[in-house]
């Protein structure tokens, strides 16, 4: 039975497995207003563990307290995808010890965005990692086993696994041979056919003359045609040296010599005597030739993974999933084993499927996936299961074959993500995120700086991700050994894996791994403790280091939260803050010195934040700005600069002056300032006899190009709305004309306590999506439903793109004449293009084609 879920004692109740330490409070306290903020703190010496605090007042001027930090919301820089862990196999396996009662109350705990800790993301492994409970893929060859029967309608290679060889024949010799590395193709591949008395003939699959093995009555093995006869062809299975292995012997030849197939030391394909036939050396196995078609999820992911995955996202719906390989299955790799190895190039397009049908199959079960990772660690040869990768060969493979593949599949918005390993390697990730197809790069900080981060993503200009760090078990058990492991883990994931990451520009913290899971496997890792460890005999949850790492941000930071600048660190005083996208300020301190710093301050909008920081102490501080939720109404006429346009009395609602006389390329600009970096739904209030488009700017960035329906008249007025992500601060708006013909007589911006959704990508978001499902590529309407375009019969539509790089590249771009249609409208480029149609000055708009 379910005992306990133990929290905070003053005295720290010791457990040999790690730390059994929990919480003053699990519940978590509303934002407050700008009047006051939120205080949650975590002491290093575990006395205080998540305690919220009573809140801190803010005072009404500036501090110039010597440990100030100022935030300045004007100045950003990237948005927060989600916190969180590993989930491995293992992991999720434990979970089941639970009733589901107590598997609620932890998964609650750990994942509800209310009442728990809000995690937000979790990588899970696509087959077995070195924390699961067998070695497993989901598309595995059948090899042989006890009682082995060759099915007849199947090609197998044959292994000699004491030599690390395989058996193969050309159609020209008349001798087998053998290579190394598990080599592929028909010329290493046999058919099992079967005799008229019980046994087998061995053909070669690819045929040819020479397509039969058979012995010549010398001490060799020679191939001989189909048609031979005698019975030196019949081979016989039986039980060899070693589970799956198996003798080839020609039992029907008679007494005599050379009837046992033999690899010797040398690799030689030779006939032995079965009296001397000791030793492994003459046992072989056999794998059935694989091909993706055979995929399932069938085994233990199915029994345990999924399960619980589901149970998660019933508790946090909008939870982001990241999966990653360790191994391609074998059958793929250059040695055929669940360690290192490498994928082989002429599987390059099959390990691309294998990725396509698993979003297919985890998709089917509702759980679709975020981003993926093409391989865990590609440069760590030695886990079990594991699988090297140079940066060409990755480079190669995603952007040739898994990107293309990946961008015509129904799961084209998933991420891909390169490298994913450590940071003392910045020349592999770079060279793999010039891949058009890659969104950025992963990170592990088991070597290196986390200052590389930065390096890369300035290299790139692309997105990177911090996506493991294992915390391990203390090196003793007494109370006084606890505490330090517990203070000096805190302390140096909370400066590098959190602060640290976060001030470098990831867009996740993910630590390794959700529960304690002693590995199966040889090589996996025996000193990784999760986050949490289950008691078998009892079920108690011991909340371990990791946890309170992850939980003293994640329970504060939400998913598309925007960091803002919080200045310089020093020497003691690592921070760093954010605009969640509700609007209210989070801010994470964790003091590293061995003293209490008393003259801490944060300084916002003018008003100050005093507090005092404890000695190796983290604090996150919360509340929400005043003004959070108000719509900003801007009148059209209200603009600093403008061409092309008019004023006029307006007969709209409310009388004034709108803006008119709006021609194809004319613009208005206007200054606004942005109260937070959030999701805004922008509504345009505008009247148009005929029907256009309208496109709006936030510097030099577009947003999707709005289609403007037919009101009826000059002064029929209509509301139009679209979603978009804007940052904060003063912003320069600009509304031009990517089709003339209409007037503007205000727009307004309305925060989102959400992000906006567009489920279908059709530009339309789903609160006014009237057709919410509309196909890839449709040309859709101001409501979302798919308009006809028979006036623009035979012009591309967007985003498919007509011109290459070079012969064999990816379609990325159009030329100058090019025309493609968006949107309902048709844009011809006038010169190299590969943005959003009618969306800047390299297209002019031709018609409309409804």
């Amino acid at each position: 039975m379910f005992t306990s879920i133990r929290f905070l004692t003053k005295k720290a109740t010791l457990k040999k497995t790690g730390y059994l330490f929990s919480m003053l409070s699990l519940i978590s306290i509303a934002t407050l207003h700008a009047e006051q903020a939120s205080v949650l703190t975590t002491h290093g010496d575990t006395s205080v563990l998540l305690a919220t605090q009573n809140p801190v007042s803010f005072q009404a001027e500036v501090s110039e307290r010597a440990h100030t930090i100022t935030l300045n919301e004007q100045k950003t820089y990237q948005s927060i995808d989600g916190l969180g862990f590993t989930l491995t196999q293992a992991s999720a396996q434990a979970l089941t010890l639970l009733t589901d009662a107590e598997q609620n109350a932890v998964l609650n705990e750990l994942f509800n965005l209310e009442s728990g800790n809000a995690i937000s993301m979790l990588r899970i492994t696509i087959g077995a990692s070195d924390l699961s409970s067998s070695l497993y893929t989901y598309n595995e060859a059948n090899t042989s086993g006890d009682n082995f029967s060759p099915n007849v309608n199947s090609r197998y290679y044959i292994d000699s696994p004491t030599h690390g060889l395989r058996l193969g024949a050309t159609a020209s010799s008349d001798q087998p041979y053998t290579a190394l590395n598990s080599p592929s193709g028909e010329d290493f591949q046999w058919y099992f056919v079967p005799s008229d008395d019980g046994h087998w003939y061995l053909d070669r699959a690819a045929g040819g003359s020479l397509s039969r093995l058979r012995s010549d009555d010398t001490n060799m093995a020679d191939m001989s045609t189909t048609d031979a006869s005698g019975t030196w062809e019949k081979w016989q299975l039986s039980a060899g040296e070693g589970t799956g292995s198996y003798f080839l012997s020609l039992p029907l030849k008679g007494l005599g010599n050379h009837d046992r197939l033999q690899v010797d030391d040398s690799g030689l394909v030779r006939m032995v005597d079965n009296e001397q036939s000791a030793g492994t050396w003459e046992s072989f196995t056999f794998t059935e030739i694989a091909n993706t078609d055979n995929f399932s999820l069938a085994g233990p992911d199915q029994q345990y993974l999924l399960p619980i995955l589901k149970k998660i996202r019933a508790i946090n719906p909008d939870l982001k999933i990241l999966a990653t390989p360790w191994t391609a299955p074998r059958w793929m790799k250059t040695n055929n084993h669940w360690v290192g190895g490498e994928l082989k190039t002429e599987h390059y397009n099959d390990f691309a499927n294998y990725f396509v049908k698993y979003l297919d199959e985890m998709t089917a079960q509702g759980l679709n996936i975020w981003a993926i990772t093409v391989q865990n660690e590609p440069e760590n040869d030695h886990n079990e299961p594991s699988m090297a990768m140079t940066a060409e060969q990755q480079y190669n493979f995603i952007n040739y074959h898994l990107g293309p593949l990946l961008q015509s599949s129904a799961h084209s918005q998933v991420k891909i993500i390169g490298f994913d390993h450590n940071l003392d390697n910045t020349s592999f990730p770079i060279q793999v995120a010039q891949s058009q197809y890659v969104d950025g790069s992963a990170f592990h900080l088991y070597a290196g700086d986390i200052s590389a981060m930065s390096t890369v993503q300035q290299a790139t200009g692309k997105n990177v991700y911090f996506t493991e760090q294992y915390t391990g078990f203390p090196a003793g058990t007494s109370e006084a050994e606890l505490i330090s492991a517990f203070d000096q883990d805190l302390a140096w994931h909370l400066e590098n894996v959190v602060i640290g990451s976060l001030r470098n520009g990831s867009k996740t913290v993910l630590e390794w791994n959700l529960v304690t899971s002693p590995p199966t496997t040889t090589h996996g890792c025996t000193v990784c403790m999760g986050a949490i460890t289950l008691d078998e005999s009892n079920h108690s949850v011991t909340r371990n280091v990791s946890y309170y790492i992850i939980s003293q941000l994640s329970k504060d930071l939400q998913a598309g939260a925007v960091r803002i600048d919080s200045g310089e660190l020093t020497a003691d005083l690592h921070h760093v803050a954010f605009t969640n996208p509700d609007g209210s300020t989070v801010v994470l301190i964790y003091n590293a010195s061995s003293a209490d710093i008393a003259d801490t301050a944060i300084n916002w909008r003018g008003k100050s934040l005093n507090y005092d920081i404890p000695t190796r102490t983290a604090v996150t501080f919360k509340w929400q700005a005043d003004n959070v939720n108000n719509t900003i109404k801007i009148e059209a006429e209200d603009y600093f600069s403008m061409s092309g346009i008019e004023e006029k009395m307006t007969q709209d609602i409310g009388g004034g002056d709108n803006v008119g006389w709006i021609d194809s390329g004319d613009w208005l600009k206007y200054q606004v300032n942005i109260p937070r970096s959030s999701y805004y739904t922008v509504s345009y209030r505008i009247a148009s006899p005929t029907g256009a488009s309208l496109l709006l700017q936030q510097g030099n960035s577009s947003f999707p190009a709005m289609t403007i329906p037919v009101t009826g008249d000059w002064q029929n007025w209509q509301t139009i709305s679209q979603g978009i992500l804007l940052t904060a601060g003063e912003q320069t708006l600009t509304i031009s004309a990517a089709a003339g013909g209409w007037n503007l007589n205000w727009f307004e911006l309305t925060p989102n306590d959400k992000p906006v959704l567009d489920s279908d990508n059709d530009g339309v978001i789903d609160s006014i999506d009237n057709c919410p499902n509309t196909p890839a590529d449709s040309v859709v309407d101001i409501l979302g439903c798919a308009v006809s375009t028979e006036n623009c019969a035979g012009i591309n539509v967007y985003p498919n793109w007509t011109t290459k790089d070079w012969v064999d590249g990816p379609t990325t771009h159009n030329e100058a004449g090019d025309m493609m249609i968006y949107q309902g409208n048709a844009y011809i480029a006038n010169w190299y293009s590969n943005s959003i149609p009618g969306s800047d000055n390299t297209w002019s708009f031709v018609q409309n084609c409804q």
